[in-house]
């Protein structure tokens, strides 16, 4: 008994040894240090590193090059998986570490060419600044390189190695964001669709045209732009802008591409819109401080770790503190002393599709750089009445023939005899080659692939009949993608001059080196200067600027970029702050197109309502203000919905109807009345719209919930001005090309028993899903979310995913989930998927209030001194997860509950006082 006693004895301690050996090297092994100091040969002179609580650092260098290459090693110890995936991501090099079956990622991502872009930024970018790129990739390289037996677990778990950094990654990093922000070129696809199946009378009444009396962010009587410039024609109605667009064609050729697109967005966690953020500055006329104050929360996909690093830098002539992304040595948004910045994404539209035709005998050249074939004088041709025309015909091909625009079946001998392909109409200078990159695809088990991606003049063919492409559409024909991420431009360029400018001039300047994405930038300055300014490409376009452009006809390419000085422009208005939230950039007056898709007025409208109100802000309003719940969307719908159910209250419970008469509007977790709300919405949508489209249309309609949101308030807010001929009744088109879905007229009390239904529906989904007692209906019950991390998390969710990774991802990798308040249309955004209601995928990305009055605010300290070249104004920020990605870090995850209750906390960036608080302390040295 004794012997096996010792046996179990023995055992226990043996599995428990193992455990704690496998612990080690798993969890305590690749932790990062803090204290000491270490040895970096590329080092010129000792560098020292303050990290505060929350793995917040403070470097200080003698040089830029040194503080560089500090901030590359000090990314790589906190981030290193995460910049692994954006190389990935980038290269398109995912079926290299994970086999097979992500070949189709890695084509996708090449055919964006993110890599080859970066190319050829960085063979145009001046020398100085590959220098310092440089310098950052040898910091990153160091740490990775002295660092392979201490990787995080991700490493481990797909026993990968990190690939070397270089400066053509960094500028990568640049395409990457914009890409990740570039929703624009689905909207139209997504209303070219809708223009096939609603018909062209129920499209233009439903449209998601911003409101006429919605806040613009720089209003006519401020836009400061050049004198006597025409208002372009391109500033139509919307709806007259796609009242020639197609889907039938052009589905089969887009979707194909926007499909593969929403996948790879799932593996890597970029979820929801990704299109939003909000932004405000006030002047010293409306703070307590008399000081000028401002706040930014950009709003991306949520997973983990976050996309931002906090850090502060230091080096002779440079004093800036702010976010940076893993990847790039630059603060992204930040202050120096002087200036302060925070951005949102414009919603300019800088993508278009363009449909190429190539020749009936040889399929890689493309018609190109003629409009001959419309005869003198005539208006450009407009691809989407061929493509209709074919369509309604059921014929296969197009061509143009003299001034007129005929569709011939180039399939039949006796049409074929007719086509105009013969050189007295297209010379050979009419043809251009197809471009053809060819690269080598690794694949992990198998041998390597090549790949071939096609391009024309106007960019990479993302679909393509014939060629390689195995969808089934007419031969001769493919679209192109133009997008001005394409294009040379030097936005690193941009974010190193932010570090160091003076006022809002100086920011201004820095921003013309800006390409992709627009932005906005939201700036105060210690001159108590404050400000919006646009910046980046915004193209120049002839005729319709949304829907599918013709490839062949020269008139309709680009004519260049609104100049600098021309994008939407503001500063110091009377009112004393400005204030932009993804919402209509511009008045009616603005001479140029900069885009038609904004977001609902909803979030700018409180913005602009509170700060309206406000005479002596402090940072915790500015806070305050970001955390907001109210609804401007439930106190503008309800007065119309509302009615309905309460005529027909012996049908319903009067005291379920009593939640929403008692309501505030607010999406608090503790309010019944929200969910109620938000379902009832969610419902109204289904219930209107897939009366005339099926369900795949519905979805791609809802990816982007803006549009919903905006055609639902016109059918419940305008409804006695849509259909002008037949006042408060709207009827489906009837068209060859629209699906007959039985939908029928909408008439004022057929959409009042859609409510009702509606309402119905969501009562009983809330009492299926949570019981019959309405206290527990609480928004918060209702409304999750969680950070889940890229990749890991799309492969436990596939059927047949071990149970070992699905216990790792959930309880390791994951934080969350919590209950959430808010909505994608308060202040506070957490918006949901509207194809997977109703667990959060997108919000504030970071919260930021920077204060130009020292030792102001959240503090609760004594007011000091305006802010000087000797002292960096008061920052309060707070992120979403934490700093590190490593998840067994103390950092890992430890904001999350303050981003929750937005507590934000006082960012120290004074050396002195990090020290006495007891910042733990690194200092890098060169050998």
């Amino acid at each position: 008994m004794k012997v096996v006693s010792r046996f179990l004895l023995f055992l226990f301690l043996f599995v428990l040894g193992v455990i704690a050996i496998g612990y080690y090297h798993t969890v305590m092994k690749p932790l990062p240090s803090y204290e000491g100091q270490i040895v970096l040969p590329e080092l010129r002179e000792p560098v020292s590193i303050l990290w505060d609580d929350v793995g917040v650092p403070r470097i200080d260098a003698n040089n830029e090059a040194d503080l560089y290459t500090a901030v590359g090693y000090v990314h790589a110890q906190e981030r290193l998986w995460q910049m692994t995936l954006f190389q990935w991501m980038m290269e398109g090099r995912f079926a290299e570490f994970l086999g097979p079956d992500m070949v189709e990622t890695d084509i996708h991502q090449r055919t964006l060419g993110f890599w080859e872009t970066a190319g050829r930024i960085a063979a145009d970018t001046d020398p100085v600044m590959i220098q310092r790129l440089q310098a950052y990739a040898n910091g990153v390289n160091r740490y990775a390189s002295d660092h392979r037996d201490t990787l995080p677990p991700e490493f481990a778990m797909l026993g990968v190695t990190p690939l070397e950094w270089t400066p053509q990654h960094s500028i990568g990093m640049t395409r990457l964001m914009a890409w990740d922000q570039n929703m624009q070129w689905r909207s139209e696809l997504v209303f070219a669709e809708l223009r096939y199946v609603l018909g062209d009378e129920l499209l233009e009444s439903l449209m998601p045209v911003y409101p006429e009396d919605a806040p613009v962010s720089v209003a006519d009587s401020l836009w400061i732009g050049a004198a006597g410039v025409l208002r372009s024609a391109e500033q139509e109605s919307l709806a007259e802008e796609l009242a020639h667009a197609s889907f039938a064609h052009t589905s089969k050729l887009a979707h194909s591409f926007a499909d593969q697109e929403q996948s790879v967005r799932k593996v890597l966690g970029r979820n929801g819109s990704v299109q939003g953020s909000n932004v405000w500055a006030v002047s010293g006329s409306r703070t307590k401080s008399g000081r000028p104050m401002l706040a930014g929360d950009p709003h991306m996909s949520l997973f983990s770790p976050g996309f931002w690093f906090e850090a502060t830098l230091s080096a002779p002539g440079l004093m800036v503190s702010g976010a940076t992304i893993p990847g790039a040595p630059f603060v992204i948004l930040g202050s120096n002393p002087f200036v302060a910045w925070s951005i949102t994404n414009s919603m300019a539209d800088d993508t278009d599709l363009y449909l190429e035709w190539f020749h009936p005998e040889d399929p890689r050249r493309y018609l190109r750089g003629s409009n001959r074939s419309v005869g003198q004088g005539a208006s450009p041709i407009n691809p989407n009445i061929l493509i209709n025309r074919a369509t309604q015909r059921g014929e296969s091909a197009v061509d143009v023939v003299a001034e007129d625009v005929v569709v011939k079946d180039v399939a039949d001998e006796n049409v074929a005899a007719e086509a105009d392909w013969s050189d007295e109409d297209w010379s050979d200078e009419d043809w251009r080659e197809v471009a053809v990159r060819y690269e080598v695809l690794a694949v992990k088990g198998e041998d390597d692939r090549l790949v071939e991606i096609y391009s024309t003049e106007h960019g990479p063919l993302i679909g393509r009949a014939g060629i390689g492409d195995a969808v089934a559409v007419p031969e001769g024909t493919g679209l192109a993608l133009r997008w001005a991420g394409h294009d040379v431009s030097h936005e690193l360029q941009s974010f190193y001059e932010l570090q160091f400018a003076r006022n809002v001039a100086e920011v201004r300047q820095a921003l013309r080196h800006f390409g992709s994405p627009v932005m906005t930038f939201g700036v105060a300055d210690a001159e108590d200067s404050i400000a919006l300014v646009t910046a980046g490409r915004v193209p120049v376009r002839s005729g319709d600027p949304v829907g599918i452009r013709a490839g062949w006809d020269a008139a309709q390419d680009w004519r260049g970029w609104i100049g600098t000085d021309e994008l939407p422009f503001v500063v110091n208005p009377p009112e004393g702050f400005v204030a932009t939230a993804n919402n209509r950039l511009h008045g009616e007056e603005y001479p140029h197109y900069v885009g038609s898709f904004w977001a609902p007025p909803y979030r700018i409208q409180r913005i602009r309502e509170v700060l309206g109100e406000s005479r002596s802000m402090t940072p915790e309003d500015m806070s305050e203000l970001q955390m907001d719940v109210m609804s401007e969307q439930a106190r503008e719908w309800l007065p119309r919905m509302m009615p309905v159910v309460q005529a027909r209250a012996t049908e319903t419970n009067p005291q379920l109807i009593s939640y929403l008469e008692n309501w505030n509007y607010r999406m608090e977790g503790t309010s019944t009345a929200a969910s109620i709300f938000e379902r009832w919405v969610w419902e109204l949508s289904r219930g209107v719209f897939l009366t005339w489209m099926d369900e795949d249309t519905y979805g791609r309609l809802v990816e982007l919930p803006q549009h919903p949101v905006l055609m639902l308030r016109r059918l419940l807010l305008e409804q006695e001005e849509i259909g002008a001929d037949a006042p408060g009744e709207i009827t489906p088109g009837s068209g060859e090309s629209a699906p007959d879905l039985g939908g029928g007229a909408l008439d004022r009390i057929t959409l009042d028993i859609k409510i009702f239904e509606a309402y119905e529906r969501s009562v009983r989904w809330l009492q299926e899903e949570f019981g019959d007692n309405p206290a527990d209906w609480q928004w918060k019950n209702v409304h999750k979310v969680s950070f889940r991390p890229p990749l890991f998390s799309e492969a436990a969710d596939q059927e047949g995913s071990s149970a070992m990774l699905r216990l790792i991802v959930q309880n390791i990798l994951t934080i969350g989930p919590y209950e959430a308040e808010g909505s994608s249309i308060t202040v506070n955004n957490t918006e949901y998927d509207w194809r997977r209601p109703f667990d959060v995928t997108l919000g504030a990305s970071i919260r930021r209030v920077v204060d130009f009055q020292r030792g102001s605010g959240l503090m609760g300290e004594a007011p000091g001194t305006v802010a000087t070249d000797r002292s960096m104004p008061a920052t309060y920020s707070v992120l979403p997860t934490g700093q590190s990605g490593n998840p067994f870090s103390d950092s890992f995850g430890k904001q999350t509950v303050r981003w929750l209750l937005g507590d934000l906390r006082k960012l120290e960036t004074d050396g002195v006082r990090l020290r006495s608080s007891g910042a733990r302390e690194m200092t890098l040295v060169p050998n």
